[in-house]
């Protein structure tokens, strides 16, 4: 993509973990982000499309303490107000975000969320477009920044659109994501998508 650097992806989960970690299109997934919400109007809209992609990760719910850790590394850093990062399907669990900037110093969840305007919202409430798995789906999560970055924690079973974006407002050599649920159903799971202005299609 136009912008972004090369990076390398690592997922680390518990050994007895069994879901997958997938990287889909927006129609063979059945979630994107329209042009009408707040990521997609900076960004553009990723989908529906059989190119713009998405990554998503899920989880055993094996014990309270089961965690799921997603690195993205760049090769090298992307500047300040470039990178779009925005992650969904957040109901009944919680991703702890955290970042380093090119000095490998980690950015306060205030630097994280940077530039980003209405930072939480829930993909499902558009009026069209709307994506293939949404139903009557309004809730959105809790962005609750930090000193050493943010977490972002969703309220209701079942809310597929919930969704947390950022810009942040210093330079981006890594993103670190620590997935786990806070309650007690067979699986979790969440979606990441990155993009840069103007850019014709999404990374994740």
């Amino acid at each position: 993509m136009a912008g972004i650097p090369n990076a390398t992806l690592k997922v680390a989960k518990h050994k007895k973990d069994t879901e997958p970690v997938e990287l889909l299109t927006s129609t063979g997934g059945g979630d994107w982000l329209t042009g009408t919400t707040p990521f997609g109007a900076v960004f553009g809209r990723s989908g529906p499309s059989t190119k713009v992609k998405y990554l998503r990760v899920g989880e055993d719910t094996l014990d309270n303490s089961n965690r799921t850790t997603t690195t993205i590394t760049f090769a090298s850093a992307v500047p300040a107000g470039v990178l779009g990062i925005a992650v969904a399907d957040l109901d009944l669990d919680k991703v702890i975000i955290r970042a380093k900037d090119a000095s490998g110093t980690y950015l306060t969840g205030s630097q994280l969320k940077g530039t980003a305007t209405h930072n939480t919202f829930n993909f499902c409430k558009v009026t069209r477009s709307k994506p293939t798995n949404c139903g009557n789906d309004t809730a959105v999560p809790s962005w609750l920044p930090g000193a050493t970055g943010a977490t972002v924690m969703g309220a209701d079973h079942g809310s597929d659109g919930a969704t947390a974006w950022m810009r942040p407002n210093r330079s981006i050599k890594s993103i670190t994501m620590t997935f786990s649920g806070f309650r007690s159903v067979s699986t979790h799971s969440y979606r990441t998508w990155l993009a840069v202005p103007k850019s014709p299609s999404f990374t994740g």
